[in-house]
């Protein structure tokens, strides 16, 4: 596919398993407010792609190698997202951020990391934000 930069309709509520794998896109990927979940292997092997912004608020799910083989330096996973798949950035070369949103209860959210982000040959720093639920007494 010779797709080199879109601009998703804000009306979107899904971008579909292997749409864009394999695609020519370059630089941001812009995914909108309306969508709700992003298929599997959907930007798979789209190395153009240096950074990805995944919306807060309508997106819950993000399909199993979703992003693997993406150029993408750092990945925002908003709390909104409740289902991640396996190897969703597997064989990324260039991450090096991974930075989670606490969910509503103020808990780290419950993917199982070892196998959402795995082939990665360099360190991997996570960071977890919002606010803790855990006392410190």
């Amino acid at each position: 596919m010779n797709i080199m930069n879109i601009e998703f309709n804000n009306d979107l509520t899904q971008i579909k398993s292997s749409a864009f794998k394999g695609s020519k896109l370059t630089g941001t990927l812009s995914i909108p407010s309306s969508v709700q979940s992003i298929g599997d292997y959907a930007f798979q092997d789209c190395s153009g792609i240096t950074m990805i912004i995944l919306p807060e608020g309508n997106l819950t799910t993000i399909g199993q190698s979703a992003f693997s083989g993406c150029g993408i330096k750092h990945i925002y996973i908003p709390k909104s997202v409740t289902s991640i798949g396996d190897s969703v950035c597997d064989n990324c070369p260039n991450l090096t951020v991974v930075t989670l949103e606490l969910n509503d209860s103020g808990n780290v959210p419950t993917y199982q990391m070892m196998s959402v982000f795995v082939n990665i040959n360099n360190e991997i720093y996570l960071y977890v934000i919002g606010r803790s639920n855990i006392n410190n007494n």
